[in-house]
């Protein structure tokens, strides 16, 4: 028998070319393969973090609130009116401007805080104006009277400024004498409030 021809192999198969790396196809092998590779050092970190809070510190120290008044209730006067369903109360109050400008009082208010009841009793000052009627109708609501706390009261730089203000309550006078705290807020002109507590 004749010999078959043998078959010709194949001609040998070359690679493909390896494409060019490509940032956006990274194998997650190399993505994933270690921890030094996504973070960044600690030692920068923390100086940055230090660096923020002594500025955040210096920030906060510098734009503190600092008292604008310092004062005291010196005396509190309260009458139960005739038909005993409220009391007037008077209140002196003492303060002392501890800055270096002239403040200016708004308005007061005061809160009454009574030991048989949940929430607060709130009331405006009385007009200065209505002093005179009250001390007429009600003479002992004027003992160890003084001049009125007005609003618009300028009060120099580290100058005392004392006054009286006068509250009305829908309560008996012993549920006041009774109280656990008063309060007396004093709004001013470009400032916060005072509160100043017995």
């Amino acid at each position: 028998m004749p010999d078959q021809p043998q078959p010709t192999p194949p001609p040998p198969v070359t690679p493909a070319p390896k494409p060019p790396y490509d940032a956006g196809h990274t194998p997650i092998t190399e993505e994933m393969d270690s921890a030094k590779w996504t973070l960044p050092p600690i030692i920068p970190i923390l100086i940055a973090v230090a660096a923020v809070a002594i500025v955040i510190a210096i920030v906060s120290f510098a734009n503190r609130q600092t008292p604008v008044l310092n004062g005291e209730i010196t005396d509190v006067q309260s009458v139960e009116t005739s038909a005993g369903a409220s009391t007037l109360v008077a209140v002196n109050v003492k303060v002392h401007n501890a800055t270096a400008q002239t403040i200016h009082i708004k308005s007061v208010s005061t809160t009454v805080q009574l030991a048989d009841k949940p929430g607060p009793l709130t009331d405006e000052a009385a007009s200065f104006g209505d002093f005179d009627r009250y001390y007429a109708g009600i003479p002992a609501i004027k003992t160890n009277a003084i001049d009125p706390l007005k609003p618009d009261t300028r009060i120099a730089p580290g100058t005392d400024h004392a006054g009286r203000v006068i509250f009305s309550f829908p309560i008996p006078k012993a549920q006041f004498d009774a109280r656990k705290s008063l309060a007396i807020k004093i709004n001013l002109y470009d400032h916060n409030p005072v509160v100043i507590t017995k």
